[in-house]
């Protein structure tokens, strides 16, 4: 029986395939006819331990390969049941590899991440087509690109997580409506004397004065400790106190301690509500998560500055670093989030809808950061996923504003302004469609026009801060993001008898170090060692680090540069008669840096 063509194709492939893996990161198994459509996974070796790392491998042979003429992409078609598949049904990281027996060559593509695949397969299947061409992009070569994986992998599951996050809002909206259609009173807060109190205080925190902090807080303190008023206004009054502080801390300190804020009210919300009903717990519990979400999303966006700051200068130590905090950071973060929405249904299930439209605006306020992050990382199907969601929730919010005229409360949708897709003219028509009209289903006619006007006013603002392409980050940039960083872990860098806080100012003092440099020419900086706190914040300049005579090869090491330079100068250089300083004008720059590792990194 003579052999099919296609089996020697494919065993060649495969052939050129594994032979292109390194085998000191990653191991290949074989999947065989066990798995519809996969051939081969790839799991990820750190320093010879697991990562669990795992991508999916499907493998394509050809001796026959159709590139367009500019030579960007290669077009190969695929059965759509196949790519339903891979969009739709496996729910793991997954790439296409295509093999050019001919030439040797190995292209990959995540089919996942490809927003063109996914509409030309909605449109296929709309048209009930039985085959989709898929353009893989002709610059993604194996074996160069297998550092890359890790990172895609990455960013498969941050869509993958997304995915699974359920859609409630029906029974978000038939719970809500069934609610309100009952007039279930405002669940605890019955006393309309009670709401009028707090109406008051509303109104205050309306026209905030900055110069009135004091007498706001001392009203809303009356309602605290009052023994006439009921559990649920007491909470509420702390909730207003909390806003009160936070208007405050924004007025005053740009917004720098509000972190902390939340933090702290979330425990003393908590200690309100331990012996109170059912409804106030939940609330607490929402509310404390929301704290958590708040400082994991910043802590997350850190990260990804730190990389955007970093980029093509961190070792292969820092980058699997930064990589695995990012995983195991975002993977609590979507618990987080899914655990919310969770809440949220189960305080409408328990009739208590009032509280609702403030801890959905603090929920958006949290999570905002993330989605402009998976925005500026171009993953636009997870940013989608999760911006729908919160415009879910904040259709709940708005009918329960109407209910309890709750007017002031329509700025909630403002919040959501800058999480919107200025990047997608087409996609950011099609959310401000939703808005819009949401906006224009306000009955109270003077909250309407108010409320699209800020929006809009809001939209146009974040539309030209789009338009404007980031600049490269100054040194000035990466000091001020790292002492905003040291402060997310509650590290105060103006108390010296703090050692972590010393560390951390060393390694920011460090971040230049032109000032050393600039002494000779033949002087030369690298790092050595790392710490917990260098790991903690990701700046290696906290770390230890060498100090080198490139032209006789002197060296000390040490923590602090500084101190490092004094005993190379006591040492060597006050003997030197080789001493070169850099002309007067001469400027320490990453490039440089970069040009000098290639050289002197191994002295």
């Amino acid at each position: 029986m003579k052999r099919p063509r296609q089996h020697i194709i494919d065993a060649e492939a495969e052939k050129i395939f594994r032979s292109s893996v390194p085998s000191t990161e990653w191991l290949i198994r074989d999947i065989g006819k066990n798995d519809y459509g996969i051939d081969f996974e790839l799991e990820y070796f750190n320093d010879k331990k697991s990562t669990g790392i795992i991508i999916k491998v499907q493998l394509k042979g050809t001796e026959n390969l159709k590139i367009n003429k500019s030579g960007s992409f290669i077009s190969r078609v695929f059965d759509i049941d196949n790519i339903k598949y891979y969009l739709e049904e496996i729910n793991i990281p997954l790439i296409i590899v295509i093999v050019d027996i001919e030439l040797s060559k190995i292209y990959w593509h995540n089919p996942k991440l490809d927003d063109v695949l996914q509409n030309d397969y909605l449109e296929a299947m709309k048209n009930k087509q039985k085959s989709v061409s898929l353009r893989i992009n002709t610059t993604h070569i194996l074996p160069n690109d297998f550092p890359l994986l890790k990172y895609e992998y990455y960013r498969t599951q941050t869509l993958l997580s997304a995915n699974t996050l359920s859609r409630n809002n029906e029974s978000y909206f038939s719970e809500i409506l069934g609610f309100l259609d009952k007039e279930k009173a405002i669940g605890g807060l019955q006393n309309k004397i009670e709401i009028v109190k707090l109406a008051h205080v509303r109104d205050c925190l309306e026209k905030f004065n900055p110069e009135k902090f004091n007498e706001i807080l001392a009203r809303i303190d009356s309602l605290i400790i009052s023994a006439d008023c009921n559990l649920d206004t007491k909470y509420q009054a702390m909730l207003y106190r909390k806003e009160t502080e936070l208007k405050k801390d924004i007025h005053l300190n740009q917004g720098k301690n509000i972190d902390k804020i939340y933090l702290d009210y979330a425990l003393r919300l908590k200690k309100i509500s331990d012996k109170g009903p059912a409804h106030l717990r939940m609330i607490s519990l929402a509310l404390h998560k929301t704290a958590k979400l708040q400082i994991l999303v910043n802590r997350e966006y850190n990260i990804y500055l730190n990389l955007k700051i970093k980029s093509g200068q961190m070792a292969e130590f820092w980058k699997y670093s930064v990589l695995s905090n990012r995983i195991m950071i975002n993977k609590k973060i979507q618990i987080l989030f899914k655990q919310l929405d969770q809440l949220i249904f189960i305080l409408i299930k328990l009739h208590q809808a009032y509280s609702l439209p403030s801890l959905i605006r603090e929920i958006i306020l949290s999570f905002n950061k993330y989605i402009v992050r998976l925005r500026s990382e171009k993953l636009n199907v997870a940013a989608n996923v999760y911006w729908g969601k919160l415009f879910d929730l904040i259709e709940v919010a708005f009918r329960v504003i109407e209910f309890y005229k709750l007017y002031e409360m329509y700025e909630v949708i403002n919040f959501i302004v800058p999480a919107m897709n200025y990047e997608n003219e087409i996609e950011l028509n099609k959310e401000l469609e939703k808005a819009i009209a949401l906006i224009l289903d306000i009955k109270h006619e003077e909250y309407k026009i108010k409320t699209k006007k800020e929006f809009v006013q809001n939209v146009n603002e974040y539309r030209n801060i789009s338009s404007k392409k980031g600049k490269e980050f100054s040194i000035k940039d990466e000091i001020e993001f790292y002492k905003e960083q040291a402060k997310t872990f509650g590290v105060d860098l103006d108390d010296q008898e703090d050692e972590i806080s010393r560390i951390v100012n060393i390694g920011i003092l460090d971040l230049n170090p032109e000032r050393i440099l600039k002494k000779c020419s033949y002087l030369y900086v690298r790092g050595t060692g790392h710490g917990l706190v260098a790991e903690m914040l990701h700046l290696p300049t906290a770390g230890f680090k060498r100090l080198v005579c490139t032209k006789l090869g002197y060296s000390v090491e040490g923590l602090s540069l500084d101190s490092i330079y004094q005993s190379i100068e006591k040492q060597f250089c006050s003997k030197c008669i080789s001493n070169h300083p850099h002309p007067p004008n001469w400027k320490w720059s990453r490039k440089w840096q970069r040009e000098q590792d290639k050289i002197f990194f191994n002295t």
